[in-house]
């Protein structure tokens, strides 16, 4: 324990990190994945704050908090080659890459692969989705993002091995990180239930941000079904 206190009491050498991805406020599961994990690493790394490169939309018009110091429009290949000539000039000791082929504009989002491959620092790639086909057009973008990581981060096993077997990606380069949740209190919901008029119900409940592509309407259609034998199911 004396050892632990020592290494984590120790004064360490800060690193600093820019991450690429979309960002709050964005309305998308990357941004807020994203502002999760900086705000869990910052207290680690107090003394290089997390940098963030924003994958923008110009025509939403969104003000960015201060972390966000450059935005890259996601239809424009010229702004990812502007942010990787900042990159390379930055003297910044790793990049953070979260990876989802619709935030990078273009065909299966390939925009993003001049821009990996003109970078000169470490770079950690995270996949959000990975394509049963490494043949697909999809497929050899993200292959193409391998091979240019230093480590590749997903979220299970599954992939993993996927990669492994499929990809040829070699084991010692992926690490497998959890997706992992806010730390939030677990407290009853009936007060909540209450103010909605919602009592006595059993709410199932969808996390993820709503969109065409979501197949939503087939999680209405199973809970219409459900809510024949079990009418308190909303």
């Amino acid at each position: 324990m004396k050892n632990l206190e020592k290494i984590l009491g120790s004064k360490r050498k800060p690193i600093r990190a820019i991450y690429i991805s979309s960002y709050i406020p964005r309305k998308c599961g990357i941004a807020t994945y994203t502002k999760d994990l900086t705000n869990a690493i910052n207290p680690l790394n107090p003394h290089a704050l997390a940098e963030i490169m924003a994958i923008n939309r110009p025509e939403e018009n969104i003000n960015y908090p201060w972390e966000a110091k450059f935005k890259i429009e996601e239809n424009n290949l010229s702004s990812y080659l502007q942010a990787s000539d900042y990159i390379n000039n930055s003297g910044v000791d790793i990049i953070s890459l979260q990876h989802e082929f619709g935030l990078f504009g273009s065909h299966w989002g390939e925009n993003i692969v001049p821009f990996v491959e003109s970078l000169k620092h470490p770079l950690v790639t995270t996949l959000h989705t990975v394509l049963d086909d490494p043949t697909s057009d999809g497929g050899i973008i993200t292959k193409r993002l391998i091979d240019k990581s230093a480590a590749i981060v997903v979220m299970m096993e599954q992939i993993k091995d996927k990669l492994i077997k499929k990809y040829q990606t070699p084991e010692e380069k992926i690490v497998t990180i959890p997706h992992g949740t806010p730390d939030l209190p677990l407290t009853s919901s009936e007060a909540y239930k209450k103010r909605k008029k919602l009592s006595n119900k059993l709410v199932l409940g969808n996390i993820n941000l709503l969109a065409g592509s979501k197949g939503i309407e087939y999680s209405l259609e199973a809970t219409s079904i459900i809510a024949k034998e079990f009418p308190n199911v909303l």
